[in-house]
């Protein structure tokens, strides 16, 4: 004996539901492994942008230092530049002072 129309329609469309279905899920599947492998990849150019960050940041603090030594150096390079302005202008008054020196001790010799 056969199965009823209605009772073989009825499998019909269950068959063709679940079909529909199980295309659906294996949709989903694919794209949850998709989303997946993104994420994962999304995780590891983090690490690699915090790492690099981080190097990034050590870098900067050792040229922050360079910079406030080779200010410090400046000043210092500024405060002996003026020192030895100084020092030039004594010679100078000095080295004067000895020629008129020796032109009163010439002067004195002569006379």
């Amino acid at each position: 004996m056969a199965p009823p129309p209605v009772c073989s329609q009825r499998l019909a469309q269950l068959r063709v539901e679940s079909d529909a279905a199980l295309e659906r899920a294996e949709a989903a599947e694919k794209k949850n492994k998709e989303l997946e492998q993104l994420l994962l990849a999304n995780e590891q150019e983090i690490k690699s942008l915090t790492h690099r960050n981080g190097l990034l940041e050590s870098e900067l603090e050792k040229n922050e230092s360079k910079i406030t030594e080779f200010k410090h150096e400046k000043a210092a390079g500024e405060n002996s530049h003026a020192t030895l302005d100084g020092l030039t202008r004594k010679v100078q008054i000095l080295e004067g002072d000895l020629e008129n020196t020796e032109h009163r001790l010439q002067e004195s010799a002569s006379k």
